[in-house]
């Protein structure tokens, strides 16, 4: 037995970001052009409050929008951290009806396209294992960031 179900016509959904500075631009045409599947690294080292943020903000809500079903994820030092950005992408896209479903104790957004973007903390070390990451994944305040976890989630990008 098949079971047929209307389509819901819906509107795309854009967003518009601040203008970006002549950097930020730079990386986000790297991400581009270099960004899913290619096995790059992007590095971005820059003084505080000029914008990282809202970027990683950006390019999330970016590869999670375009590239339907990937996986995103967002390592931050702190928990609070990867809080304060769930709690940003969320305020943004509230009223859109891009998001699917969230959950505010694993701090995961699903959206309608199925992709997600995963918010980890570097404190908890263990719970970074097992995820395979097909999209893009950002490391917010990498300064404050141990080394041994970049070696832990090393292998999570690596098929991608």
């Amino acid at each position: 037995m098949r079971a047929k179900t209307k389509k819901k016509e819906t509107k795309p959904t854009t967003f518009v970001f601040p203008k970006l500075f002549d950097w930020q631009l730079s990386v986000h045409r790297g991400l581009e052009k270099y960004g899913k599947g290619s096995g790059h690294i992007h590095i971005c080292k820059s003084k505080r409050q000029v914008g990282k943020s809202l970027l990683l903000i950006g390019e999330l809500l970016y590869f999670s929008l375009n590239h339907t079903g990937s996986v995103n994820g967002c390592i931050s030092p702190t928990l609070n951290q990867s809080r304060k950005l769930y709690k940003e992408i969320l305020k943004i896209t509230q009223d859109t009806g891009v998001i699917k479903k969230k959950n505010d104790s694993l701090l995961e957004i699903e959206f309608i396209n199925g992709s997600t973007i995963l918010f980890k903390s570097a404190e908890q070390r263990d719970n970074l294992r097992g995820y395979t990451y097909t999209g893009v994944l950002c490391i917010d305040e990498a300064a404050y960031i141990n080394d041994e976890v970049y070696s832990i989630v090393k292998p999570s990008t690596d098929v991608h």
